[in-house]
């Protein structure tokens, strides 16, 4: 399965070594999800291709797209068209270039750690499962805890600084550690005051211990749910302006007799409040004849109609 020569993955873009079956490791995974070929080492029976079989056909996948004039109508379409022959012209002369850069010495390294790392795959998964089955509820915890700090706040030592620097309690309501375990059964919470701790990338976090601070689950969500609100008006502002407020749009639903102004449906019925459509689709024209009081249906239909 694995050669002595360092080959590449078969796909233009990728500069990766091939792992398994002419592909590197992501690739190959793609491809399995998507069907294109077996699990088994079978190879295409056309000429000399060394690719593997897509489905039952006995072919691969590019010479499976040939035989029904898939890979050559596009190819066809891109001979007629100049912009796109330049762009494959490109894109190949760039493949070529990117291979040639990599030095010799660079890839048999790589080979080597990625075919070591797919023959011991197993065995090191194997005795990871064991491992963690040896652990008990309190070390499994334990070993959670250190994964969530490592990913979101730059380590477990971190963590730990900041919440013994706040006295072992939330600086909120003033909970300690071991009632909060006995409670919720979890730790304290460390939560990030500029708002940006899991829905960003490591490099972009600030980590600092300026910028973190103990909490228990109750003050935690209360003040998540604040920062929400305060993010959604700041969106508003930004997008409707400051005359876009809750009062006028009450006063347009008032106007309206609460009922959809397209097909006439309630707000009893919706059980839900009728959303405010612009109608020259201007947001800052917040003038009471340019709005429009309708249900969320007829408003995805207005927005998604192009304009006349």
């Amino acid at each position: 399965m694995y050669t002595k020569k360092i080959k590449i993955c078969w796909i233009r873009t990728c500069d990766q070594i091939a792992v398994t079956k002419g592909y590197c490791r992501s690739h190959y995974e793609i491809r399995l999800r998507k069907g294109k070929f077996n699990k088994t080492d079978e190879k295409c029976s056309v000429d000399r291709c060394i690719k593997p079989v897509y489905g039952k056909s006995g072919i691969c996948w590019n010479h499976y797209r040939s035989k029904h004039k898939e890979g050559s109508n596009r190819w066809k379409v891109i001979k007629v068209n100049p912009d796109l022959y330049k762009r494959s012209r490109e894109s190949a002369k760039k493949y070529k270039t990117k291979i040639r850069s990599i030095p010799k010495k660079k890839r048999e390294e790589n080979a080597k750690k990625q075919i070591w790392y797919w023959k011991n795959r197993e065995k090191a998964l194997e005795s990871h499962r064991k491992w963690i089955k040896s652990l008990t509820k309190d070390q499994l915890l334990i070993q959670n805890q250190k994964k969530n700090a490592r990913q979101h706040f730059g380590g477990w030592e971190n963590r730990e600084m900041v919440i013994q620097r706040d006295g072992n309690k939330c600086t909120k309501c003033g909970i300690t550690r071991e009632e909060h375990k006995k409670r919720w059964n979890q730790d304290l919470h460390v939560d990030h005051n500029d708002n940006y701790g899991r829905a960003v990338i490591k490099k972009a976090k600030n980590n600092n211990l300026d910028n973190l601070l103990t909490l228990c689950v109750k003050c935690h969500g209360i003040k998540s749910n604040q920062d929400r609100k305060a993010n959604k008006k700041r969106v508003e502002v930004l997008l409707y302006g400051h005359d876009f407020t809750e009062k006028l749009k009450e006063e347009i639903r008032q106007r309206d007799g609460r009922i959809c102004r397209d097909c006439g449906i309630s707000e009893r019925s919706l059980r839900k409040r009728l959303s405010i459509h612009h109608l020259d689709r201007n947001k800052r024209n917040n003038k009471l004849k340019n709005l429009l009081s309708l249900c969320p249906s007829c408003h995805y239909k207005r927005e998604m109609t192009p304009k006349t």
